[in-house]
């Protein structure tokens, strides 16, 4: 299993303003039904399981925490690669044993992007 995790800080500054104000806003959000209908499922579910108050950065970060523990200590060390994306293609290609791509791994989803497929950021 691949777990992603970075410093909770950069976490955080990249949560807040993109899945995390996301999820504060999408019930005003123009979406197709269908789509509507999936983030509210994920709302009431994954989302609320893991947040406890997905706005507040303490408790925010406090569940990532909570959460990262849960997958460390529920899948077998020998199963699991806790990954950075920071740290480039070795550690992925080494756990799935697989031979390292010559371009840079992609790490990067700016903030633009993410909301560019929703129609560019609400205020």
């Amino acid at each position: 299993m691949l777990h992603t995790e970075r410093p909770e800080d950069e976490w955080w500054n990249s949560f807040s303003v993109t899945i995390g104000k996301f999820f504060a806003l999408w019930p005003n959000l123009p979406l197709p039904p269908h789509i509507a209908e999936i983030f509210e499922t994920m709302s009431s579910w994954p989302v609320k399981n893991t947040f406890d108050d997905i706005a507040d950065r303490a408790r925010a970060i406090a569940a990532y925490r909570r959460n990262n523990e849960e997958v460390r200590d529920t899948i077998a060390a020998d199963r699991l690669l806790v990954f950075d994306v920071a740290d480039g293609w070795g550690p992925l290609c080494r756990f799935l044993e697989a031979p390292e791509p010559d371009a840079p791994l992609p790490n990067s989803h700016p903030r633009d992007e993410f909301w560019a497929h929703f129609g560019g950021e609400p205020a």
